[in-house]
């Protein structure tokens, strides 16, 4: 599947952030990005039948709990990848999320989510979005070891 075909979603309350966010995923090739300003919003989004997203970038300050965004990101396969950011709590710990404490994802951030989307086969390990001073690219459980999908 090609960039610009991919369906993202995205969570944040803020116009200009969210702006912000889809101007990035622009510049980086995508261009089906819909934004939802609520929790509530979100779900409705998330749970029509005929809408699946491929990645979904969320504000952690909107969500109730990381582990009910856990629960509902497994219970729903409307949604291939998860950028958690504004996060500053442990890793969840599936390979469907990333997590970023910067209050807005950069281009980094969003490109790892994208390249990871890109791949069909993944490495063994948890994949997070690279924090700083890693050098970009993807982490695996062992914060010391960075990894590259295979392509």
């Amino acid at each position: 599947m090609k960039r610009k075909e991919y369906k993202i979603l995205i969570l944040e309350s803020s116009h200009s952030q969210c702006l912000g966010i889809e101007k990035t995923l622009n510049c980086l090739g995508c261009f089906r990005i819909a934004p939802a300003r609520s929790f509530d919003e979100f779900k409705k989004f998330t749970t029509a039948a005929n809408i699946k997203f491929d990645i979904a970038v969320v504000n952690a300050h909107l969500v109730p709990t990381v582990e009910l965004v856990n629960w509902y990101f497994t219970q729903h396969a409307h949604i291939r990848y998860i950028l958690l950011y504004n996060y500053c709590g442990s890793r969840p710990v599936n390979h469907r999320f990333f997590s970023t404490s910067s209050e807005v994802p950069g281009e980094q951030n969003l490109n790892d989510i994208l390249t990871a989307s890109d791949v069909t086969i993944f490495p063994i390990g948890f994949l997070f979005s690279a924090g700083e001073g890693t050098g970009g690219g993807l982490l695996s459980a062992n914060p010391n070891t960075c990894i590259r999908p295979i392509k």
